[in-house]
């Protein structure tokens, strides 16, 4: 509606305005042609009456003459020569203001002649400035038309601007909650993380405490067996000794073995294959690294790749041909050892999971997770079996059938 009145207001305005300046162009150009004409018309009476006159005198004067000429009278004469001498004075009077008539005909016909001129290329540039008019009349139409369809966009642009607007304002509304959610997630994640940490002190120092009474025990039973063996004396003879068990001596060891670098990050994980003649390696690279171990060396025998994490656990299976890790990225992986080909991918944990491990048959897997909850897959159908959900993280290891938290 406010839109009409304005396209109406322009048209209007837009007629007042070529009104004007036709009334102008009016004004300026028909005020002295009027004025032209006018003083024309008067000076061709004048012409007109002055030549009357002058034939009514020239015709009174030959009048005279021939009364003159019939009446030959001297004083008649002078009289009549006289009065033809005022009449030839005012005969050349009015033919020299005729000539000057004249003269101003003329020049007010050159006048006219170039006021015509000056009207026509007037009147062109009006023809070249209404054709001009026009065509902005018709651009101002097509503007219109262009408006409209612009105000049109600018309306449903503002719409979607308002839907935008009120989604981005849910969506942080909703951050908001999450983000709270996550703080208070966090802090109870720190406290039970404290009671874990407390809880496992207190279980160390009863196991220290239970090994050193184990110690005790096994000390006071020792010298009570050192004290019987020196009271005993026994006889051995070389016959008892061919039939007696070799003794085998065994001790901590106490240097290293062989020391080199495996990983680019931190090692997070190792584990021997049953033979004791594999180490595998996880670290925080992402990679899983097999190693020969011989006798003096340990040579890399190949990288296992397809984690998006840190590995947190590795595991081999009984017969040394698959091996199992779990990772940061909320996924479990299960690789063939002797073509070090990625073979399954468990993934439905919403947490790290912190570790992984067959259960006595290669086909079944179990897994624990930062999401408090502890999975049994099975391979052959690449499937959750069984979920059990517990108040604190987990770390997994087995038994030949079962799961121990």
């Amino acid at each position: 509606m406010a839109g009409g009145l304005a396209y109406s207001n322009i048209e209007l305005s837009i007629r007042r305005v070529i009104f004007k300046e036709i009334e102008k162009r009016n004004y300026r150009e028909k005020e002295p042609f009027e004025i032209l004409i006018s003083t024309y018309n008067k000076l061709f009476d004048a012409v007109s009456e002055l030549r009357h006159e002058i034939l009514l005198l020239t015709i009174q004067n030959e009048k005279l003459r021939q009364e003159n000429l019939q009446n030959g009278q001297g004083t008649l004469e002078g009289k009549v020569t006289e009065k033809s001498s005022v009449l030839e004075q005012k005969i050349y009077s009015l033919q020299e203001e005729l000539t000057n008539l004249h003269r101003r005909k003329g020049e007010h016909a050159q006048q006219i002649v170039d006021l015509t001129s000056k009207l026509q290329e007037t009147e062109k540039n009006l023809n070249l400035k209404e054709t001009l008019l026009s065509e902005a009349e018709t651009k101002i139409i097509a503007l219109k038309d262009e408006k409209k369809q612009l105000e049109i966009s600018l309306s449903e642009t503002e719409g979607g601007n308002q839907v935008l607007r009120d989604e981005h304002q849910a969506l942080q509304i909703a951050y908001a909650s999450i983000e709270e959610k996550l703080k208070i997630l966090h802090y109870e994640n720190i406290a039970l993380v404290e009671r874990l940490m407390a809880y496992k002190a207190h279980d160390a120092e009863i196991l220290n405490k239970e090994n050193e009474h184990f110690v005790k025990i096994k000390q006071a039973q020792m010298q009570k067996e050192l004290e019987e063996a020196a009271s005993e004396v026994k006889v051995v003879t070389a016959d008892r000794l061919l039939f007696e068990t070799p003794l085998l001596s065994s001790s901590i060891p106490t240097k290293v073995h062989s020391k080199f670098d495996a990983h680019e990050g931190e090692v997070n994980a190792l584990q021997f294959n049953a033979a004791g003649r594999m180490l595998a390696s996880g670290g925080g690279d992402r990679k899983i690294k097999l190693w020969d171990i011989g006798q003096n060396t340990c040579s890399l025998r190949g990288s296992l790749t397809g984690s998006n994490a840190g590995i947190t656990s590795v595991e081999f299976d009984a017969n040394g041909s698959l091996i199992l890790a779990a990772s940061n990225d909320f996924a479990t992986r299960v690789w063939t050892v002797e073509d070090q080909r990625l073979r399954h991918t468990l993934t439905g944990h919403s947490g790290k999971v912190l570790a992984a491990r067959f259960m006595g048959d290669t086909s079944m897997v179990v897994t624990g997770s930062h999401d408090r909850t502890l999975k049994i897959w099975d391979l052959r159908s690449r499937a959750c079996k069984l979920i059990v959900h517990f108040q604190v993280s987990l770390d997994v290891h087995s038994t030949k059938k079962l799961p121990i938290n």
